[in-house]
């Protein structure tokens, strides 16, 4: 990307950057690209992707077991609250 792409970026956009906001993030983005293409560059054939990224950690460390279990008191947290009506958090009006 160079300036010129930049300036008609930022048009379209409708933001408006100063000349010196235009060189650096003029700067940045090539850098940004320059990364993109290592990464693009890298030979991936003959490799799985990966379902999840710590797939191949889960051998090494097993998931717990899903077991249901008594939560906290609930009406511990209710007490901690500032208002609460019945069973429930009070809380102030969002939407007028």
């Amino acid at each position: 990307m160079n300036k010129q792409d930049l300036i008609k970026t930022t048009r379209l956009a409708r933001l408006k950057l100063s000349e010196e906001e235009a060189q650096e993030f003029t700067e940045q983005l090539q850098s940004v690209f320059k990364h993109f293409n290592q990464i693009a560059s890298i030979d991936t054939k003959g490799i799985t992707p990966l379902v999840y990224p710590l797939e191949g950690l889960v051998s090494l460390e097993p998931l717990r077991k899903d077991l249901v279990q008594k939560g906290e008191n609930k009406e511990v947290f209710l007490s901690l609250a500032p208002e609460r009506l019945g069973n429930e958090y009070k809380v102030p009006p969002v939407m007028d």
